[in-house]
């Protein structure tokens, strides 16, 4: 198709694949509008405050688009100082953390994850997300007792997960 295709790598920390595809017309849309398309099944995550944690901006952007479209309430951070300072501002008890295992400058989410749990005085689901694939770090993950989804993570299968971690959560 003559489409330019790109890649950017970082040793370690995984891989970007780019496809750039020429605009077209917006009237080549026609017939499909935001009232007439499908709502997305929400499946119980309505209404839901979920914490997002993730040091790339567009992880964030995209994971925050989708959560938001399940009908979620997203609070998104980029470090730990940032879900502390979130937790801070919050005056509604959250329902959940997503987290990326490796966060920037070798903090690790479980450490963040831990520390914030230690401030509630309420329970949290935490789901770790992670493309690494170090087998000490996912040991690590593993050990850490909290649910561990591997990228790229299939929506149907983070839908899934999550509300089987907020079904967990009902007293």
């Amino acid at each position: 198709m003559h489409h330019r295709i790109t890649v950017q790598s970082s040793l370690g920390k995984g891989s970007c694949f780019s496809i750039n595809l020429p605009l077209t017309r917006k009237h080549s849309h026609v017939g499909i509008t935001d009232e007439s398309r499908p709502a997305l099944p929400t499946g119980g995550l309505k209404g839901k405050r979920i914490l997002l944690l993730d040091d790339d901006d567009s992880v964030l952007a995209s994971m925050s688009g989708l959560l938001a479209r399940w009908g979620c309430e997203v609070i998104a951070a980029r470090s730990d100082e940032q879900v502390m300072q979130r937790l801070a501002d919050c005056n509604q008890n959250l329902d959940l953390l997503i987290s990326d295992y490796r966060l920037a400058d070798g903090v690790s989410d479980i450490n963040v994850a831990r520390n914030m749990l230690h401030r509630l005085d309420y329970r949290l689901g935490v789901l770790v997300i992670t493309g690494d694939t170090d087998p000490e770090r996912l040991r690590e993950a593993e050990e850490s007792g909290f649910p561990l989804l591997h990228k790229p993570v299939h929506p149907a299968k983070l839908r899934a997960t999550l509300q089987y971690l907020l079904g967990k959560n009902v007293d």
